[in-house]
């Protein structure tokens, strides 16, 4: 098979690699799955490279352990954390398994790059996960192991700032992804297989907004699916659309949420990508309204919360609630309005928490309102959050005795 395929040795290298491990030869089988693996990586067939990748890992724990052993493990590890992500989502266990597993190879080695990596890694999936104040620690180890290898620094500032919105410190964040889109190069991508630049200015969008800037959300979010548009990578893409519809949800853009949604949905349907195929489930849902768009919400919170995935879970929530409370369902409205305030509470995920008690307040009698409103009103203006901060101010204005 290697002297007929010679010219297009990929072609058998998964075949190649599956005869050579029958035969009890792992050093053979090793390079033919690892072609293989990037072959399938290339395509997109997540769960094809996942295996392969993992089944490098094996035949590497078979070897003698060494330096050299290390090495070969971890080019591994680095290169399965990409399809793993798109296929399994951030918050998977195994995922963060082999993140953890690069981490501490890097620290072996002495490999400050690789441990920069690793830190950038396990701060995506421990904010998915709900998190925020580890992953917040994991963006601060990054940004200061970046200083030794500053080709990580976009992506270290990016972390800062990831965390740093959930936990409503929004004038840190916004500083930080303006650094992260500044020293972003046109090859810098994430360890969990993303183009930086693409996603700091879709993930940049929302705290503009929040910061009170709706022009600057809206071109921050045009940039970034224009970049994703020129790179064709379809993951990106999936990133700067899903961003994109959720700024332009904020900014109650009906029409062009409606296109977004659209393109959201058949990217992650034909590529197989988890997670942000959720986030079009919700915000479809929301947009449909109606009981088919309760369903899908539904459907879609359900989804995210089975894969651990509780970031933004109280502004998914939100949206669930509002859907509840245009069919006249207030008991589920505001059920679903105090699980998000307790989500809010229980994972530090703060940046959105402003909205959840005003919107909880709408249904509380005049006395309660005003206190949950003025609570309300403290925060967004603790978090410089202009946006919110206006609409909890309006409503106060609204409830409070004259």
């Amino acid at each position: 098979m290697e002297l007929l395929y010679a010219d297009r040795i990929d072609v058998v290298s998964a075949q190649l690699a599956e005869q050579h491990d029958r035969s009890n030869r792992p050093e053979r089988a090793l390079p033919f799955y690892e072609r293989a693996a990037r072959q399938a990586t290339s395509v997109f067939a997540h769960s094809e490279s996942v295996r392969l990748w993992q089944r490098c890992l094996r035949l590497l724990a078979e070897l003698p352990p060494g330096r050299q052993r290390d090495e070969r493990e971890l080019n591994v590890l680095l290169e399965l954390l990409p399809p793993l992500n798109a296929w399994r989502g951030y918050a998977s266990i195994r995922l963060e398994k082999h993140e953890r597993r690069t981490a501490a190879l890097g620290e072996r080695l002495g490999l400050v790059d690789v441990r920069c990596t690793a830190a950038i890694a396990l701060w995506a999936t421990t904010y998915v996960q709900g998190h925020l104040e580890e992953a917040h620690g994991w963006g601060t180890q990054a940004l200061t192991l970046s200083e030794e290898c500053p080709d990580l620094a976009a992506q270290a500032h990016l972390a800062v700032a990831g965390s740093g919105l959930g936990l409503g410190l929004l004038q840190l964040a916004d500083g930080h992804f303006r650094m992260a889109c500044e020293l972003s190069g046109e090859s810098d991508s994430l360890p969990i297989g993303t183009r930086t630049d693409v996603h700091a200015k879709a993930r940049w969008a929302h705290a503009r907004w929040l910061l009170g800037d709706e022009a600057g959300a809206d071109t921050a979010s045009a940039e970034a699916v224009h970049s994703a548009r020129m790179l064709d990578h379809p993951y990106s893409l999936a990133v700067a659309l899903s961003y994109a519809a959720v700024t332009h949800q904020l900014l109650g853009h009906q029409d062009r949420l409606a296109g977004l949604l659209v393109e959201l949905t058949e990217v992650c349907d034909r590529y197989g990508f988890a997670y942000y195929r959720d986030w079009a489930r919700i915000l479809t849902g929301w947009a449909e309204g109606g009981i088919a768009g309760l369903s899908n919400a539904k459907l879609g919170i359900e989804s995210l919360e089975r894969a651990g995935s509780l970031a933004r879970m109280p502004y998914w929530l939100s949206l669930l609630a509002d859907l509840h409370s245009h069919q006249g369902n207030t008991m589920a409205a505001r059920a679903t309005l105090d699980a998000a305030a307790a989500s809010a509470i229980e994972h530090d995920d703060r940046g959105w928490l402003p909205e959840v008690l005003r919107a909880r307040a709408a249904f509380d009698p005049a006395p309660r309102a005003v206190l949950r409103l003025e609570q309300a009103v403290a925060l967004a203006a603790s978090q410089s959050n202009v946006a919110l901060l206006s609409q909890c101010r309006a409503d106060l204005d609204a409830r409070a005795p004259r």
